[in-house]
């Protein structure tokens, strides 16, 4: 089947040659292990018609072998293809893979599913020292209205709320950016109030892995995370601080409750009248 043509060659060669491209077109592979077989450009589906995989092949794909990271960019082509079949907006195919590997990036970051670990590790929040400000930021996505909600919390050492803000955007692309955006906007509002000596608290581990790395960064939302180091360059003193989502249940339910929202908010010295417990709540946890 991969044999030439020459042009000393006899006329029943040439027949049998011609003959060989009828044969490639209603062939198909018989599959055994698998490994001589190109997936997405030859005949090897058992049925007569279209015998081969019609579906454009994601692009960067080709090479890679992580059954997880497969798993996530199938279920990704079935939800678009849902998506264009209801009429609904859905992911460019060339942002598939990216969104695949975002969502697993995500799930490794994801806290401990354990139930006992959990309930071991649980932990309050922790007042900043010294004459510091913690912000505590939190992203939430409302997948059913396509929005998401950006939420950030200014307390001082005694645990006061210093200002809190809700604002309520159109949904993301990829999750994280949901993430990023909050700490963007958190630390613009400190930047925007004078508040000075910052700790950003958050419970996103890519987004805290992402701001300790010195350099460009070049991943999709690398672009927002140089913002928020543009932000930061503001102020005298700047760190930033992981924490589980237990240590972050007042940026937490403000993200949750913004679903509400059509505009931005901001309280000073206060939070909505549904969340002073959390806040009682943090200050009795407070050594």
């Amino acid at each position: 089947m991969k044999a030439k043509n020459s042009a000393n060659a006899s006329y029943t060669w040439k027949s049998i040659l011609k003959g060989r491209d009828v044969i490639k077109r209603g062939a198909a592979w018989r599959i055994g292990s698998g490994l001589s077989v190109n997936v997405c450009g030859e005949n090897w589906l058992p049925i007569k018609h279209n015998p081969r995989i019609i579906t454009p092949v994601v692009i960067g794909w080709e090479g890679t072998a992580d059954p997880a990271l497969f798993s996530l960019v199938l279920w990704n082509l079935w939800n678009r293809r849902n998506n264009l079949r209801l009429g609904k907006p859905t992911l460019p195919l060339d942002k598939v893979l990216e969104h695949s590997q975002e969502r697993q990036l995500e799930s490794h970051s994801s806290p401990i599913t354990s139930t006992n670990q959990r309930r071991t590790q649980i932990a309050p929040w922790t007042s900043p020292q010294d004459n510091r400000y913690k912000i505590n930021f939190e992203g939430a996505t409302f997948a059913d209205d396509r929005s998401a909600g950006l939420r950030a919390v200014i307390r001082n050492k005694e645990g006061r709320v210093m200002a809190a803000l809700s604002q309520k955007i159109p949904l993301p692309m990829l999750v994280i950016k949901v993430e990023v955006l909050a700490a963007r906007r958190a630390l613009e509002l400190a930047v925007e109030l004078g508040f000075d000596h910052i700790i950003l608290e958050g419970d996103s581990e890519i987004l805290h892995k992402a701001l300790l790395v010195e350099g460009r960064n070049f991943t999709p939302y690398g672009h927002l995370v140089q913002d928020v180091v543009y932000f930061s360059s503001f102020l005298s003193a700047f760190k930033t601080s992981l924490v589980r989502r237990s240590g972050n249940k007042l940026a937490h339910s403000l993200a949750r409750n913004s679903k509400s929202l059509n505009y931005m908010q901001i309280w000073m010295e206060d939070v909505p009248t549904d969340l002073l417990l959390i806040v009682q709540a943090d200050l009795t946890s407070l050594p």
